[in-house]
C-alpha cells in the first residue's frame, strides 16, 4: 500500500531506520515481546509504529498486531516487510481510529519525547482509551534526565548526537520531555499508575507498564 506523503518528517530516513537503529533497539525489542506474552495480551495496537519492526515481533509470538502511523514513508516500509499479513494505518496518535476497549495492549515507543507538549496528554489519553479494563500500556521513552546530563559520558553524548541530526524541531521537543524530569515526570501529569518498569541503556531509557488511575476527561 502507498500512501499519499505530505510533511512527511521521515521520508529521507525511513529507508535506512532499521539498518541504523535497529542493532541498537533488538534487545529492549525483546524485553517489550516478553512483557506482553508476560501480561497475556492478545491484541495490541503499536502507536507511531514506524517501519512496523515491533509489532511484527508481536505478531510472530501470536499476538494480533495493529500499528499506526503518520508518517507514508515509514508505513510503506513497514507494509513491505509485513506483506500484507499486519493492518498498518496512517493517523495521527491524537485521535486514534478505534472504539474504547478495543485492544488489550498499546504501546507507545519513543513517541512521547519527539511531540511537543501540549501532544503529550492526548496521545495518553487516547492510548489509554483504547484499551479494554485491566488492559497494559506500555511505554518506552528517556528517564534518568540526571544521566543524560553526565558530562563527558559517551552513551548520553551519543543519544544527544542522534537527537539532534533528527532535526531541530525533534531535538528541541527531546529536551523539552527531558526538563520534565523524563517520561516518569512527564507521567506524573498524566492519570494512569505505573505497575512495572525497567531500564535500558545504561539506565538512560526506561519501559513502564501502566494502567488507568482515573477518569482520562
Amino acid at each position: 500500500m502507498r500512501f499519499f506523503r505530505s510533511h512527511d518528517d521521515y521520508a529521507m530516513v525511513a529507508p535506512f531506520f532499521d539498518a541504523v537503529l535497529g542493532p541498537f533497539m533488538t534487545a529492549v525489542q525483546q524485553e517489550i515481546r516478553r512483557t506482553m506474552g508476560r501480561l497475556a495480551v492478545r491484541d495490541v495496537l503499536d502507536i507511531c509504529c514506524g517501519t512496523g519492526r515491533q509489532v511484527r515481533l508481536l505478531a510472530e509470538s501470536g499476538m494480533r498486531g495493529v500499528g499506526i502511523d503518520r508518517s507514508p514513508s515509514m508505513l510503506d516500509m513497514a507494509g513491505s516487510r509485513s506483506r500484507g499479513l499486519i493492518p498498518f494505518l496512517l493517523g495521527d496518535a491524537r485521535n486514534l481510529p478505534f472504539r474504547d476497549n478495543s485492544f488489550d495492549g498499546a504501546l507507545l515507543s519513543f513517541a512521547l519525547h519527539e511531540n511537543e507538549p501540549h501532544m503529550w496528554r492526548p496521545m495518553v489519553r487516547e492510548a489509554t482509551r483504547i484499551l479494554r479494563p485491566h488492559g497494559r500500556l506500555l511505554i518506552l521513552d528517556y528517564l534518568a534526565p540526571g544521566n543524560l546530563a553526565r558530562p563527558g559520558a559517551v552513551g548520553p553524548l551519543l543519544i544527544h548526537a542522534v537527537e539532534w541530526m533528527a532535526g531541530e524541531r525533534h531535538y528541541r521537543n527531546f529536551r523539552k520531555f527531558v526538563s520534565r524530569g523524563g517520561l516518569e515526570g512527564v507521567l506524573q501529569e498524566h492519570p494512569v499508575r505505573i505497575t512495572d518498569k525497567s531500564l535500558h541503556f545504561f539506565g538512560m531509557v526506561g519501559l513502564v507498564s501502566c494502567v488507568k488511575e482515573r477518569s482520562m476527561g
